[in-house]
C-alpha cells in the first residue's frame, strides 16, 4: 500500500512537471515568434527610414497592427472646371452652352506588403463611392500581386481589377476614345457632342447630335486571374481570364443572371498583352479581348443580330526622344461589338507632347473614331490641345481646349476646361 501510495505521488509528480514544462516551452515559443514579428517591423522600419523624404524624417511607409507587413498609401485627386459649347438637337444655329465644377480622380491607394516580391493593393474610387451599378462601387482595385515566383521571372495577379487590354494614353482632363464608351468618364469627358443627360451608351439617346458610342477601351471594376511573365526591361506578356458584367436586358438595365446560369459562366471571357520595346525609349504594345454575355446574345430578346461575345484587337506606341519630345497612339478594331453581328468599329489616334521646360509641357491629340453599324455609319472625329504645370510639390494646373466633329460638320462641340490635381 505504502508502494502504491508513493507511485501515485511519483506520477502525479511528473505529470506536474510535464505539465509546467509545456506551458514553458509554450511561453518560449510564443516568445520566439514575438521577437520575430519585432524583428521583421524592425527590418520594415529600417526599410521606410530610407525612404523618407530629403527634407523630412517623416517616414513614407507604416507598419501595419501586427506588425508583419508594410503599408503604403497614397492616390490622386483632381477639381475640373469646364465649359461647354454644342450643337443643339435638331438645329444648326442654336447652341447648347453648360459650365460645370467637376471631382475628377478622386482615389485612395494601399499597398501592403508581405514580401518585396508579394504584396496586397487596394483602390478606393470615392467617385463612385455611392454608385449602385453592379461590379462598381467604392472599392475599384482589390487584388494580390505575386512577382517573381520562386525567383522566376512569372507572376501572378488575383481579385478585382483591370483587364490587361490597350494602352489608353491621354493628355490630361479630356479622355482619349480609346478609355471607354461614356460620354463622361470618372478621369473627364470623352464624347464632347454628346447629350449628358443621358450617359448611357446602350441606350438610345433622344439627342440628333448624339450617334452610336459603344465601342472598346478599357475594362476594369471584373474580377479576373492574371498571369504574366518579364523579360528583363526588353518585354512583358500578360494574359487573364475575367468575370465579364455587362448583362442587360431588353430595356437596358443591367442583368447578371440569364437561364439560371451566370452570363459569364467559368469566365468565357479573355485578355492577352504584350508590352515590346525593341529600342531605347520605344514601347510597342498590342493586346486582344474577348467580352462574353450570354444575356446579351439573346436573341429573342435583341434580334437575329445579337452575339454572345465581342471582341477587340489594340496596337499602340510611346515614344520619348533623346531630346524634349514624347510621340505615342494607339489603333483599335472592334468586331461584332456591342454584342451585335456587322457592328464594327475602327479608332485612330496620334499625339505629341514638347517639354518646354523641366515643369512645364505643351501637347496636341488628334483622333477619329468610325462606327459602322449594320452599314449605318457614325464619325468621329476630335482635336486637343494642352498646357500642363507641375509645381515642386507635385501639384500640377492644366489647361486644355478641345474641338470635337461628329459626322464632319453636322455636329460639333467646343470645350474649355482647367484642372488642378495632385498625385501623393
Amino acid at each position: 500500500m505504502r508502494i502504491c501510495f508513493h507511485t501515485k505521488w511519483l506520477v502525479s509528480l511528473l505529470f506536474l512537471y510535464s505539465f509546467i514544462s509545456s506551458i514553458s516551452c509554450a511561453e518560449d515559443v510564443t516568445g520566439l515568434q514575438q521577437e520575430l514579428a519585432d524583428l521583421k517591423a524592425a527590418v520594415y522600419s529600417l526599410e521606410a527610414a530610407q525612404l523618407a523624404p530629403a527634407t523630412s524624417g517623416d517616414s513614407e511607409a507604416l507598419t501595419s497592427m501586427n506588425r508583419n507587413a508594410r503599408v503604403l498609401i497614397g492616390g490622386e485627386v483632381a477639381v475640373d472646371y469646364a465649359y461647354l459649347t454644342r450643337t443643339k438637337q435638331g438645329s444648326s444655329g442654336n447652341r447648347l452652352q453648360s459650365s460645370e465644377w467637376k471631382t475628377q480622380s478622386a482615389n485612395l491607394r494601399f499597398r501592403i506588403d508581405a514580401t518585396p516580391d508579394a504584396y496586397f493593393y487596394l483602390k478606393l474610387d470615392l467617385d463612385d463611392a455611392g454608385s449602385n451599378t453592379p461590379g462598381q462601387g467604392l472599392i475599384e482595385e482589390c487584388k494580390f500581386i505575386w512577382q517573381n515566383i520562386r525567383s522566376s521571372d512569372w507572376g501572378l495577379v488575383f481579385g478585382k481589377g483591370e483587364v490587361p487590354y490597350g494602352q489608353d494614353r491621354t493628355l490630361g482632363i479630356i479622355q482619349s476614345y480609346h478609355h471607354n464608351d461614356l460620354l463622361d468618364s470618372g478621369e473627364g469627358p470623352t464624347i464632347l457632342t454628346g447629350s449628358k443627360s443621358n450617359p448611357d451608351p446602350l441606350v438610345v439617346a433622344d439627342d440628333p447630335s448624339l450617334g452610336r458610342t459603344a465601342h472598346p477601351g478599357e475594362v476594369d471594376n471584373v474580377y479576373l486571374l492574371e498571369l504574366n511573365y518579364t523579360f528583363r526591361d526588353f518585354l512583358k506578356f500578360e494574359a487573364s481570364v475575367f468575370q465579364n458584367n455587362d448583362g442587360r436586358d431588353e430595356n437596358g438595365y443591367l442583368s447578371t443572371m440569364h437561364e439560371n446560369r451566370s452570363d459569364d459562366f467559368g469566365m468565357q471571357s479573355f485578355a492577352f498583352r504584350t508590352w515590346f520595346t525593341p529600342l531605347e525609349g520605344l514601347t510597342v504594345e498590342s493586346s486582344f479581348i474577348r467580352k462574353h454575355s450570354a444575356t446579351r446574345g439573346d436573341t429573342d430578346v435583341f434580334g437575329q443580330a445579337a452575339k454572345t461575345s465581342q471582341m477587340a484587337a489594340s496596337f499602340g506606341f510611346d515614344y520619348v526622344s533623346a531630346g524634349p519630345w514624347e510621340f505615342f497612339g494607339e489603333y483599335q478594331h472592334g468586331w461584332d461589338w456591342n454584342y451585335t453581328e456587322g457592328y464594327d468599329v475602327d479608332i485612330a489616334q496620334l499625339a505629341a507632347v514638347r517639354e518646354i521646360t523641366p515643369s512645364f509641357k505643351l501637347g496636341v491629340m488628334t483622333e477619329w473614331m468610325r462606327i459602322d453599324d449594320r452599314g449605318e455609319i457614325d464619325n468621329y472625329a476630335k482635336l486637343v490641345t494642352s498646357g500642363k504645370y507641375m509645381f515642386d510639390t507635385g501639384i500640377y494646373l492644366i489647361l486644355e481646349y478641345g474641338y470635337e466633329w461628329f459626322d464632319f460638320g453636322d455636329a460639333d462641340a467646343h470645350m474649355i476646361a482647367f484642372r488642378c490635381g495632385w498625385n501623393f
